[in-house]
C-alpha cells in the first residue's frame, strides 16, 4: 500500500431512532439539537441515536436468550442501543411494565432518578429496566432503513434506522447537555425551517417520512418493505461536494447545498 493512499475508517455500528407520532397536522417527528459547542455534529438537528455500547449486545442476547450467531444481524443489540439512547438524550422510556406503557408520572420519576446513572454512570439498560420492573418494547423498534458513512469520510457509522411510535403520554425532555433542546415537527416542516442544520441521512430519512400521513400507514409500509443498503458516493463538482445516493434506496433527491457537514470541529 502506498505510504500516501488513506487508510479507509472502519465503520461503527450504531443505532438511530425516528421517533413518530399523531399530530394535528399529520405525522409529526422528534428531534434534537445537539449543542454547540459538541466535536461531532455541532448544532446539528438529530434523532435520537448513538454508537452500540457492549453492554447493549450483551443485554440483547441474554434478553433474546439466544446465541450471537443465531440473533439477526441487525438486532444484535441495536433495538438496544436505540431504546438506550432515546432514554438519554429524550427521557421518554420505550418500554412496558405488567404490559402497559408508562405514564408521564412513572416515566419523570423514573428519569429523575435513573437518566444520569444510565447515561454517565455506566447502568446497563437491561439492569435499568429490572431495577424498575420493565420489559424493553423491542417491538415498538421497527427496521426503518440502513446507512453507511461513506469511505472517504474519517469518522464512519454503520447505522440502523428504526421507526418507533412514541409512548402516548411521556413528555420528551432534552438531557441539557448533549441535547439542548426537543422539537416535535411534520417531517416538512422540520425541513422548511432546518437552515443547514440537518446532516444528509437525517434530511433524506425526514423526506421519505414525508411520504406519509399518520403513524399507522408509516409502520403499515414499513413492515412490509425491503431495507436497501445506503452507501453514498461522494462527487466533486464546481459548487464543492454531491453524495449520490442509489436508486433502488427510494429516497430521491434534495438539495444539499444546506446540509449540515456533521464533521468533528478542530
Amino acid at each position: 500500500m502506498s505510504s500516501e493512499t488513506k487508510k479507509i475508517a472502519t465503520p461503527i455500528d450504531s443505532a438511530t431512532v425516528i421517533l413518530v407520532r399523531d399530530g394535528y397536522d399529520g405525522l409529526e417527528v422528534l428531534v434534537g439539537e445537539r449543542h454547540g459547542d459538541i466535536k461531532f455534529a455541532g448544532g446539528a438537528r438529530v434523532f435520537p441515536g448513538g454508537k452500540v455500547d457492549p453492554l447493549d449486545k450483551k443485554a440483547e442476547l441474554e434478553w433474546a436468550g439466544e446465541t450471537e450467531e443465531k440473533l439477526p444481524e441487525q438486532f444484535r443489540g441495536l433495538r438496544f442501543t436505540a431504546i438506550r439512547e432515546v432514554f438519554e438524550e429524550t427521557g421518554l422510556i420505550i418500554a412496558k411494565k405488567n404490559g402497559y406503557s408508562l405514564t408521564e408520572d412513572q416515566r419523570a420519576a423514573i428519569d429523575r432518578e435513573y437518566r444520569d446513572r444510565v447515561h454517565y454512570q455506566g447502568m446497563g439498560l437491561l439492569d435499568f429496566m429490572k431495577e424498575n420492573g420493565l420489559g424493553p418494547d423491542l417491538e415498538a423498534c421497527v427496521p426503518f432503513a440502513h446507512w453507511i458513512t461513506p469511505v472517504a469520510r474519517p469518522k464512519r457509522f454503520d447505522t440502523r434506522f428504526f421507526v418507533c411510535e412514541a409512548p402516548e403520554g411521556q413528555v420528551a425532555k432534552a438531557d441539557g447537555q448533549e441535547i439542548i433542546d426537543v422539537i416535535w415537527a411534520t417531517p416538512t416542516r422540520i425541513i422548511e425551517e432546518a437552515d443547514g442544520t440537518l446532516m444528509f441521512p437525517t434530511l433524506m430519512n425526514l423526506k421519505k417520512i414525508a411520504e406519509f400521513g399518520s403513524v399507522r400507514e408509516l409502520m403499515e409500509d414499513t413492515a412490509g418493505r425491503e431495507i436497501v443498503t445506503v452507501l453514498p458516493e461522494i462527487r466533486k463538482n464546481e459548487a464543492g461536494e454531491v453524495r449520490i445516493v442509489a436508486e433502488e434506496a427510494g429516497y430521491g433527491s434534495v438539495d444539499q447545498n444546506s446540509v449540515h457537514p456533521g464533521i468533528s470541529k478542530d
